[in-house]
């Protein structure tokens, strides 16, 4: 969701066991994201490097094409968005080509209308999350949620900690770092994977 080269992960000196409470807390936050369902509008293609625009009058939808120069395309519609065109590639052993998405709350000062992220993981209660995925099988890539933590409220550029939640891949991919656990959250087994890109943390749940 931004255009740094890599996903982020969590500290190293951070239990296990707090970091699932952070990722089931974060994961209610960014779970609230798709309870609405506005009235219908006409789909919208973005096919500016970091174009985005509205979908539902309160999510985001951006194209983010950081990785490559090749043409990429998302189309917006009232449910969410899909790629388009995606033309190019690069090594499955280095960072994404791009992170297309729909986020609520703040991508470099873009922020979703009426969010009221960021908050303070002490004050979400809950956030009930649903989601659907079309997936194609001749391509390179993972779906997931990504939640961002700081200290700080930040809204103008990189958290602290990225928890990302690959809830498919395909291809000879992986998160950034290497796996350092197993976890059952959410009634599923999960590879817990920590790393880092110079920049951020990254805690990985695949």
């Amino acid at each position: 969701m931004r255009p740094s080269p890599y996903p982020p992960r969590a500290p190293r000196g951070r239990s296990l066991r707090g970091a699932l409470g952070a990722l089931l807390t974060a994961l209610a936050t960014v779970a609230a994201l798709f309870a609405a369902t506005p009235p219908a509008q006409a789909d919208t293609t973005v096919c500016e490097q970091f174009g985005s625009t509205v979908v539902q009058g309160r999510y985001v939808v951006q194209n983010n094409r950081w990785g490559t120069n090749a043409p990429q395309c998302v189309t917006a519609t009232d449910t969410g968005f899909r790629l388009s065109r995606a033309d190019g590639s690069v090594p499955t052993n280095g960072a994404p080509k791009s992170y297309p998405s729909l986020f609520n709350g703040c991508h470099y000062t873009n922020c979703s209308p009426g969010t009221s992220l960021p908050a303070q993981l002490s004050a979400i209660s809950s956030a009930p999350s649903s989601i659907s995925y079309g997936y194609v099988g001749d391509a390179v890539y993972n779906a997931s949620y990504d939640i961002w933590l700081d200290p700080t409220p930040r809204t103008d550029g990189v958290n602290r900690t990225e928890i990302m939640i690959w809830l498919n891949k395909v291809g000879p991919i992986q998160p950034i770092g290497s796996q350092v656990g197993t976890a059952t959250v959410g009634g599923r087994s999960w590879q817990v994977w920590s790393g880092g890109n110079g920049t951020n943390d990254v805690l990985s749940f695949v």
